[in-house]
């Protein structure tokens, strides 16, 4: 009882706005305290762990059996690791130019016992390009550009057709690719003497050796040899443009424009001077006259100038 009335006098005495701060101290304290308390029972969120992903290829369309896979089949895609199947395939390098073994479906993986190597030919077959065929010409020193020609060249092809003043010189064929020389297809390193060969091959397409052909059977074929940057274009002519068609070759639809032939004028000769009949030149003759069955015969005077 004594202790509360001191408490109650100690108070009494005290200035009313030091129990004003005193008062406002004393919430402010227990407010910290109430919200340290509830921030400390307050659940932490929870941080989501970060997820290792990793590039790995993935087709992006039907890749059919013996298919060879090219940069527009597959896509490298990130994806988290644990999703990605053992031995999937991850560098494009390892997909290139492969066939596909099995039918790749799109969005599925690849697998290297799913792709096998490409057959690519290495020999002398691999030179010629795809719808070409080998052509060889028989060259010389002349022909053959004095044997400075080496597998990789680029030439023009000359016919000359015919001899005097009936010879065509004429370019056939233009930016031919030499694939060998003689028996040689491979181009040796540091190479740059003259090696002299009777014989080229180039690679040209079936028409194209139609032309070679006709030209070879028609007179000589000279080989133009280009610079290894040079791709321009020549002008070419038919090997049979040399040739003058017969009239008999011509289809009948161009016979209607060709003029007729032009005949030599025939001169005129002057009448032959018959001799004149005289008296002594007159004998009878007889001559029959038919009349159905009945027969008659009349006498008349012939002269030398009558027949």
């Amino acid at each position: 009882m004594r202790g509360s009335n001191f408490f109650l006098m100690i108070m009494s005495r005290i200035p009313p706005k030091v129990m004003l701060l005193v008062m406002l101290a004393l919430a402010t304290t227990a407010t910290v305290m109430v919200q340290q308390t509830i921030e400390k029972n307050k659940p932490k969120p929870q941080i989501a762990e970060a997820v290792p992903t990793e590039a790995v290829l993935v087709a992006i369309k039907d890749i059919p059996e013996g298919t060879t896979i090219e940069q527009d089949a597959f896509k490298i895609a990130e994806m988290p690791s644990k999703e990605i199947p053992r031995g999937a395939l991850r560098s494009s390098g390892m997909v290139l130019g492969l066939k596909a073994k099995a039918n790749i479906s799109a969005n599925d993986f690849f697998f290297s016992q799913f792709l096998a190597m490409a057959e690519r030919p290495t020999g002398f077959e691999s030179k010629i390009r795809e719808g070409h065929r080998a052509f060889t010409i028989p060259v010389d020193t002349n022909t053959g550009v004095a044997g400075f020609l080496t597998p990789d060249s680029h030439v023009d092809i000359m016919a000359q057709i015919g001899s005097g003043a009936d010879s065509h010189a004429m370019v056939i064929l233009g930016d031919v690719q030499v694939i060998a020389v003689g028996q040689q297809f491979k181009r040796m390193p540091g190479q740059s003497e003259a090696q002299p060969v009777s014989s080229v091959t180039v690679s040209v397409s079936p028409a194209d050796a139609g032309k070679l052909a006709n030209a070879m059977s028609s007179g000589k074929l000279y080989c133009l040899m280009r610079n290894s940057k040079d791709y321009s274009p020549v002008q070419t002519t038919d090997v049979s443009k040399a040739f003058k068609k017969p009239v008999d070759s011509i289809p009948q639809s161009d016979l209607v424009n060709v003029p007729p032939p032009i005949l030599p004028e025939i001169p005129k000769l002057p009448p032959p001077d018959l001799p004149k009949s005289s008296a002594e030149e007159a004998r009878l003759r007889n001559v029959d006259m038919w009349a159905g069955s009945k027969k008659d015969q009349m006498e008349f005077v012939e002269t030398s100038g009558q027949k």
